[in-house]
């Protein structure tokens, strides 16, 4: 018999749960409002990327998202949709603004930024270019905007660019800098309060888990297979990443949290919460997890980066303080206008709405904690 993962196994039981739930639903679906929804075929793959809704109609009520969405309503159509993007990460810049949007493509289209006003209309979509000056055809994952740069997760690093080159660029912006970062599968990224955050997708699979390394253990017995790293930025510094917190072009972080498998966004709120958007699978609901801010207090222990000790706060089973089931396929999450949280799904591409996902979705989720 294996070892009981209270952590694992917990999450591992209410996605159990939720098939079952599911499966007892669906006897019921007769007295459900029946959804309309109609998703647009996949059409041809181009960086001329349009504002187009590609699901009409509306999907069937899920009694399951219930508490989610007494929080939360849809807002702007996600751009690029209609032609083979795919929504990876999603940021909000107040100076200017603007709503920042990574994504890439399933073929050798180059990645692409797309830049939305505040009011929701596309402004335009840039392409990246790496500090070298080649396209860029990589898995953007999560954006984030802090004074003058911008910063995208890409895997195991992460690149830096100018946020005045993009906002001002016609088709095509240079990355200053391609950084690795010391976290394994590198996905989300958000500024909050001065300091970077970039957040490890770890997969829920008992196959994965089993091969997860380093493991992070509670005084509880409870265990985390994945991290967040913060760096602390400076505005002098080239690139906002102070020089103590690189080494031969490794970012080693500040401080770090362990936290929840299947982590694709993470924020902090501006009422004190640490909310997780968490997903894996297109025909799997995502799980929306809000926790106390663990930064907050006493760390749970420390890493050692070279010569550099860095506190760790562990998320903790006790910590959490409401899990909402949630439309399938979210990444990023950022905080938007009026402190609204801002959930961006992958579901509406033409690679999952076409391919069988469930519920697919084409627009921003606004939510207020």
């Amino acid at each position: 018999m294996k070892d009981f993962d209270p952590v694992w196994d917990y999450d591992y039981f209410k996605k159990a749960l939720a098939v079952v739930l599911a499966s007892i639903l669906s006897v019921f679906a007769f007295a459900l409002p029946k959804g309309d929804a109609a998703v647009a075929p996949a059409g041809e793959t181009t960086t001329a990327l349009t504002q187009t809704a590609v699901v009409t109609g509306s999907n069937a009520r899920d009694l399951q998202m219930t508490a989610f969405w007494k929080h939360g309503e849809t807002g702007f159509v996600i751009p690029g949709l209609a032609e083979g993007y795919i929504p990876q990460g999603i940021c909000y810049d107040e100076t200017n603004e603007v709503y920042l949007i990574s994504g890439y493509f399933e073929d050798d289209t180059p990645s692409q930024i797309c830049v939305v006003g505040k009011d929701g209309a596309l402004q335009k979509a840039v392409g990246l270019t790496t500090p070298g000056g080649k396209a860029s055809t990589g898995h953007f994952g999560g954006i984030a905007a802090w004074k003058d740069w911008v910063y995208i997760a890409n895997t195991d690093n992460f690149y830096v660019l100018s946020l005045s080159d993009l906002l001002t660029a016609q088709s095509s912006a240079r990355a200053l800098a391609s950084l690795q970062s010391c976290l394994p599968a590198t996905s989300g990224a958000e500024v909050v309060n001065g300091v970077l955050w970039l957040t490890q997708f770890q997969e829920n699979s008992g196959k994965a888990i089993q091969a997860a390394s380093p493991v992070y253990t509670t005084k509880a017995g409870h265990k985390l297979y994945a991290r967040a790293d913060g760096y602390t930025l400076d505005e002098t510094a080239p690139y906002g990443i102070r020089k103590e917190n690189l080494s031969d072009g490794v970012a080693y972080p500040d401080q770090a949290i362990a936290i929840p498998p299947e982590v694709q966004g993470m924020t902090f709120t501006p009422d004190g919460k640490l909310v997780f958007s968490c997903s894996y699978g297109r025909t799997v609901r995502s799980i929306v997890s809000a926790y106390v801010d663990v930064t907050q207090r006493k760390a749970d222990e420390t890493l050692t980066f070279g010569d550099a000790i860095v506190p760790l706060h562990h998320c903790r089973l006790i910590d959490r303080r409401a899990t909402y089931t949630a439309p399938p396929m979210l990444q990023e999450v950022c905080v938007g206008p009026d402190g609204r949280l801002c959930f961006l799904s992958e579901a509406g591409a033409a690679k999952y709405r076409c391919g069988g996902g469930l519920d697919p979705y084409d627009e921003v989720i606004f939510w207020t904690t």
